[in-house]
């Protein structure tokens, strides 16, 4: 069964993506840079902890035991006690690099790599048709000039 990431788990892997690929250092992952449905600072802490360790089962990004400092008490819905984020600890794994080069292609690209993938199929075909009759046609002029040959001993 397939899990389709809600448009925050989506942000935080396109954020991870341009900060660790695109070495796009200033792009943090804080709660103030997403849309979050918790109104105060600590809550909305929780909620995005909630959604790093969702996309870390999902297996679209591997973070390091240690990756949030905790304190106080747990939030019943969200299941954690975060108060800050470490960032660094949390890395994008190889799904979750695919995930968003295939969220990112345009148009273009998807028509780009299907019409490369049929030139190739019928570039093959033509090959292996180009190659059958160029066997057939080595073959039949071996088999005149040998027929002419018993011919010429006659």
């Amino acid at each position: 069964m397939s899990y389709v990431l809600s448009k925050t788990e989506k942000k935080i892997l396109f954020d991870l993506y341009d900060s660790q690929i695109n070495n796009c250092f200033d792009i943090k992952i804080h709660p103030q840079n997403y849309e979050l449905s918790e109104k105060d600072s600590r809550s909305r802490m929780q909620e995005l902890v909630y959604y790093i360790k969702k996309l870390d089962r999902l297996g679209y990004i591997d973070t390091q035991n240690d990756f949030i400092y905790t304190g106080g008490d747990k939030h019943q819905k969200y299941e954690n006690n975060a108060i800050l984020i470490m960032q660094n600890k949390i890395h994008i794994s190889f799904k979750g690099r695919l995930f968003v080069e295939e969220a990112r292609k345009t148009t273009k690209d998807r028509i780009s790599e299907w019409l490369r993938k049929i030139s190739k199929a019928v570039l093959k075909q033509i090959e292996e048709k180009i190659i059958s009759h160029l066997v057939s046609f080595i073959l039949g002029v071996a088999f005149i000039l040998f027929i002419q040959f018993i011919l010429k001993q006659m």
